[in-house]
């Protein structure tokens, strides 16, 4: 085979995903070692055991199909070869240190590379696509194994084997005529001058606003009380220790039997038997309200009957999805007190999570009085300190924060201030409705309830739309290829079975 341009066989050798021998880095020392360690457990403890097992009889490990065609694997072939360049590519980013996630994004990543691979092959197959051998040749110059120096190495190349090579040209020639039909299809989508003028038109006007907000842990006290000794019973609360038993309900009973004739044994039989996260302290959880131990019950009478139990006594057997659950009472029931500042702050969040329209009532009606209030000096003139003031970065109406426009944010990019907003319509709609010199009704965004008032509206300039004009149809390419890539991997002729195979292989699940 021919050499070629060392530059461009990197390049091709980066599309293919090759193993292109890259600079020397400065790379910090820790992180090349947790680097490495990612790709030992990645490719170490996953293949070198159960791929033994999985492969000894000569198949490989099948994580799915596409169209009555496996998505396996095993050394060398294309998913093996997805799994090393993306593991690769996250072990040098070194940005996670959950091992197991790693490896979950790195083999189903490479497992739907695959599928997506293996649909594009077959649609290539029956339009009767064909790539000319020297083009293979060329292609293949660019493989890292084949380089020294960044050129092509004769040498390297006869000392791989005949084995090796043929797949190795194999995944090159797949690669080709997947990039060929990709970009058969996604070069031929077309928009319209009509389509590209509407998005410029959604680029423009920018609207900024000041705002001021009060948060749901702003919702009174006095309220908060009101609501506790209206619902007194749900925060009853009690101390408890605990034995959950895993085995069976056979040994479950025959140890609330032992612990009913001697109490005293709970601690030590909680500390060799008990399989949760309180055995080695005994059993000892501490005390529990009323509703929350009831949400992890059957029922409430059940919560009942152990709220019922006296200081020192052992309960009946209760089953519960972890197991069977054996409580001793350690102090009898007491009421939520309003002097207790930990109650104080359950009731809040128990509201907050169960009774929120009852806080965002309260807040959306202080907001209209706080509107109605407002003079000529706009929400700048308001002395109402408990509201917090801020502004927004400029926006368009960018429904869903697409990417090509300015994204919905807070001008501190406080991440949290309007998380979701792109997504809510009565958000956007009360926004750019609104005229210069109004304040908008209060809106409720994120645990805050909001006051706007528009602060300036622009157009964007021409530069800015034309660079936007120029940018479309790479990004409509893109879209077009995740729903290629989105259809492909949701279509009734693929059958997923990745999160199995992979708990089974990876995970030892069962």
């Amino acid at each position: 085979m021919a050499k070629r341009d060392p530059q461009h066989g990197a390049k091709r050798n980066t599309e293919l995903g090759g193993k292109e021998h890259p600079p020397k880095s400065r790379m910090n020392p820790w992180m090349y070692i947790f680097s490495v360690a990612i790709l030992v457990i990645i490719v170490v403890t996953f293949v070198g055991g159960p791929l033994v097992g999985g492969t000894a009889g000569g198949g490989g490990i099948v994580f799915g199909s596409y169209d009555g065609e496996d998505i396996e694997f095993y050394p060398g072939n294309y998913l093996s070869r997805q799994k090393d360049t993306i593991a690769e590519r996250i072990a040098q980013s070194g940005v996670d240190t959950n091992l197991e996630w790693i490896a979950y994004q790195v083999w189903q990543g490479a497992y739907q590379n695959t599928v997506v691979h293996t649909a594009i092959l077959k649609r290539a197959k029956q339009s009767n696509v064909h790539i000319p051998d020297e083009v293979i040749d060329q292609a293949l110059t660019s493989y890292g194994g084949y380089q020294e120096n960044r050129e092509f190495s004769p040498e390297r190349y006869r000392e791989t084997s005949r084995t090796e090579k043929a797949s190795i040209r194999k995944y090159y020639k797949e690669e080709l005529i997947s990039s060929q039909v990709r970009s058969d299809t996604l070069n031929g989508v077309k928009l319209s001058s009509k389509a590209i003028l509407f998005v410029k038109d959604m680029a423009s006007p920018e609207r900024s606003f000041v705002y001021r907000r009060i948060g749901f842990n702003s919702f009174p006290e006095d309220l908060v009380w009101n609501y506790a000794e209206e619902n007194a019973g749900l925060f009853r609360k009690i101390n408890l220790s605990r034995i959950t038993i895993q085995s069976s309900e056979e040994s479950a009973r025959t140890i609330q039997q032992q612990l009913t004739a001697d109490p005293g044994l709970f601690d030590e039989i909680a500390r060799n038997q008990s399989k949760d996260a309180y055995a080695e302290n005994g059993g000892y959880i501490g005390q529990q309200y009323f509703y929350s131990l009831s949400s992890e019950l059957e029922s409430e009478e059940k919560a009942e009957e152990i709220f019922s139990l006296e200081e020192g006594t052992i309960s009946d057997m209760v089953t519960t999805p972890f197991g069977w659950v054996i409580y001793k009472c350690n102090e009898e029931p007491i009421a939520a007190q309003r002097s207790n500042e930990n109650d104080i702050e359950t009731v809040r969040s128990y509201m907050e999570r169960f009774e929120k329209g009852t806080i965002e009532d309260y807040l959306l009606e202080l907001g209209q009085q706080i509107k109605a209030s407002t003079d000529e000096n706009g929400l700048s003139g308001l002395a109402a300190d408990d509201w917090e003031s801020g502004e927004t970065a400029s926006f368009p109406l960018n429904y869903g924060n697409v990417e090509i426009f300015k994204p919905v944010r807070d001008s501190q990019q406080d991440s949290g201030a309007f998380e979701g907003a792109a997504f809510n319509e009565t958000f956007l709609e009360t926004l750019f409705a609104l005229e210069q010199g109004t304040i908008s009704d209060p809106l409720v965004l994120n645990n805050n309830v909001y006051l706007f008032e528009l602060e300036e509206e622009t157009e964007v300039n021409e530069e800015s739309l034309s660079m936007l004009e120029s940018y479309y149809p790479y990004l409509a390419q893109q879209y077009a290829e995740t729903d290629m890539r989105s259809l492909i991997l949701s279509s009734e002729k693929h059958k997923d079975n990745f999160n199995a195979v992979f708990s089974r292989y990876f995970l030892n699940g069962e």
